[in-house]
């Protein structure tokens, strides 16, 4: 088939997202598809245009059989926040004309940048493209933990875009538990959130001797060596780094070692010149084929992690250093997923973060044990070989690729106008109803003394439970599994005035409370109650409603005020036809559809006919989009 794979960074730029990216490709390739990339001209980790794509709009060329896009993407100068906000937001737009041109069978985003996974999503919306996202590093959450993301308005408007962005996705994959975890926090249901590790080619990355030619080269023999690799920013905590090889300044074995690129490398470097440590050295990039090389030079990896940033994203570069067989450092808090998986697999010590004398003991430890660091060495290889080789983890693409087409995770999906039409519409019914909020109230005490209103706890889109408020239609009963059953026509339950309410649906208006606040939508299914019974003639005893076929799907959907269940089936009717009637409205879903049942619903008001509902037409008598 043909798959676009659409990502910001690719080959050749030689580290992070691009080489996991480059790799992805070509195995869609070996698989037998049809590959075409979508990406920016490379700058990164240098953070400047290679002179060859310099001034180019756009670039076409090939990488291993597949037909790869470059776009023009701003480059700042200097790597600020905002920065690499306009140099994100400058390659989605650059780059969506593309997107949206192109065909194909699947369409592969990988996020960050989040922009890449917004144009995406917008591609699947409009041209019905099957999307798997796959989700490298939580943006929106990290902006907010390094404090670049501000305001309460901001943060709700970014944080309602990505959730958007999520559930038009018919796969969304992560590459650890915690992450998963954290996306489905976000209103996924757990089958639609996959894991996909970063992997390590554990016949690349292998462990060999630590005496080699870069150690030579930067007169590292005899000592131990605790290497750092990766991105130099201002939130991995190199500071705390520095301090404890202050600590250790008078032990001449211990030598730290910081490998990468960053924004805050001239920061860090000017305060290493001005503590005159002769135990820590700051090394420019290495090249690729050299790394399994630099990786195994040392006796120990460090890898820094704030806990601001925890569980927001899996340092991808540890993978490499356990595949050597080098025992980690690991300055994260214990219960993140880093410090839970060194602590749980022994391949590792965990370090609070900011705390420069732990990490300076921890350093010691190592250093002063001839067993500890090879012991815990072998278990980081051990698990590499068994959780994160390449060849394992590329082996469930396949698998992958079958549940981002048949997937039925975008059955239902928010039109773009819905959320504006429900807002409205409860405008509107407040206004009509006005009148009645006297009337009804009076009625309903004058006829029992009791109650006016009735609040109950309800189900909504995804399982989220909330507060829905009526105007009380029933006598109050004391026995709670009776008031879990449905209402069937001349229930006992219902008082004269419930029964009027009922008719006329008038006891539903309060719910245009919940409408507003965006539990509820005008139309879709009820709203279910969270312990509710089928209690049917024809069921055998009472069955929970989660055990009915089809409750996953339905529960997925936005509850309603009315709905196509509402409008054609029978109060009486069992549960399990009702959700038939629910499917249905998912999959066929549409503004026309809608209006069509919010007309439908007016007139059995202003008839009092929603009493004598059952003699409508069955469900498939119901058109809408397929």
């Amino acid at each position: 088939m043909k798959i676009v794979f659409y990502t910001n960074s690719f080959y050749p730029d030689p580290i992070g997202i691009a080489y996991y990216n480059a790799e992805w490709v070509e195995h869609l390739l070996k698989l037998g598809h049809e590959v075409e990339v979508i990406t920016a001209v490379p700058y990164y980790p240098q953070w400047s245009v290679r002179p060859e794509y310099k001034g180019r709009w756009r670039v076409r060329e090939t990488y291993k059989q597949a037909a790869v896009t470059r776009t023009w993407v701003y480059v700042p100068r200097h790597q600020t926040a905002i920065g690499r906000f306009f140099c994100e937001l400058s390659f989605m737009l650059a780059s969506f004309p593309i997107l949206f041109q192109s065909r194909a069978d699947l369409l592969i985003a990988v996020s960050p940048p989040f922009g890449a996974g917004l144009a995406a999503a917008i591609v699947r919306h409009l041209k019905n493209i099957p999307l798997w996202l796959h989700v490298q590093d939580l943006q929106i959450d990290a902006g907010q933990a390094v404090g670049f993301l501000r305001g309460r308005a901001l943060v709700s408007i970014l944080t309602t875009l990505e959730r958007w962005v999520l559930r038009r996705a018919d796969l969304v994959s992560t590459i650890s538990t915690a992450m998963r975890e954290r996306v489905i926090a976000k209103g996924l249901a757990p089958e639609h959130v996959a894991l996909f590790p970063n992997w390590v080619d554990t016949e690349v990355m292998r462990p060999i001797p630590k005496e080699t030619a870069f150690r030579r080269e930067n007169g590292l023999t005899g000592k131990f060596v605790i290497l750092y690799a990766g991105n130099i920013g201002i939130h991995q905590g190199l500071d705390a780094l520095i301090a404890a090889a202050e600590q250790l300044k008078d032990n001449k074995r211990i030598q730290f070692i910081l490998i990468g690129e960053g924004n805050y490398r001239e920061v860090l470097a000017g305060k290493l010149m001005g503590k005159n440590l002769d135990n820590i050295k700051l090394l420019p990039l290495q090249s690729k084929e050299r790394l399994p090389e630099v990786l195994a030079s040392a006796d120990a990896g460090i890898v820094m992690e704030t806990r601001r940033m925890a569980n927001l994203s899996m340092p991808s570069k540890i993978l490499n250093q356990m595949a050597c067989g080098r025992p980690l450092i690991a300055v994260t808090a214990p219960q993140t997923a880093l410090g839970l998986l060194v602590a749980e697999r022994k391949c590792g010590v965990v370090v609070p973060p900011g705390n420069a004398d732990l990490l300076a003991l921890a350093a010691l430890n190592l250093s002063g044990s001839f067993t500890m660091a090879p012991s815990m060495g072998a278990a980081a290889r051990s698990y590499i070989e068994k959780e994160v080789d390449r060849r394992h983890l590329l082996s469930v693409v396949p698998d992958l690729l079958n549940r981002a087409l048949h997937s039925d995770a975008s059955a239902y999906r928010d039109y773009a106008l819905k959320r504006l039409l429900d807002t409205g519409l409860a405008v509107l019914g407040f206004l009509i109803s006005s009148p009645f909020w006297l009337l009804i109230p009076l009625a309903i005490w004058l006829e029992d003394r009791g109650p006016v209103f009735y609040k109950q706890e309800r189900i909504g889109r995804f399982g989220k439970s909330f507060q829905a408020y009526k105007f009380r239609s029933m006598v109050k009963m004391e026995l709670p599994q009776f008031d879990r059953r449905q209402a069937a026509r001349g229930d006992p339950r219902i008082t004269r005035v419930g029964r009027l309410c009922r008719m006329t649906a008038m006891d539903e208006v309060p719910q245009l409370w919940n409408i507003l606040k965006g539990e509820m939508s005008f139309v879709g299914p009820r709203a279910l109650l969270p312990k509710e019974v089928e209690v049917h003639a024809s069921a055998l005893g009472e069955i929970p409603l989660d055990r009915i076929p089809g409750y996953e799907r339905r529960v997925r959907m936005t509850p309603g005020l009315t709905g196509i269940a509402q409008v054609y089936a029978a109060r009486d009717i069992s549960r399990r036809h009702k959700f038939r009637y629910d499917l249905i409205y998912a999959k066929r879903q549409s503004l026309w559809l809608d209006l069509r049942l919010i007309l439908a619903s007016g007139w059995n008001s202003l008839t009092g006919r929603w009493e004598k509902i059952g003699c409508n037409p069955t469900p498939h008598r119901v058109k809408g989009p397929a």
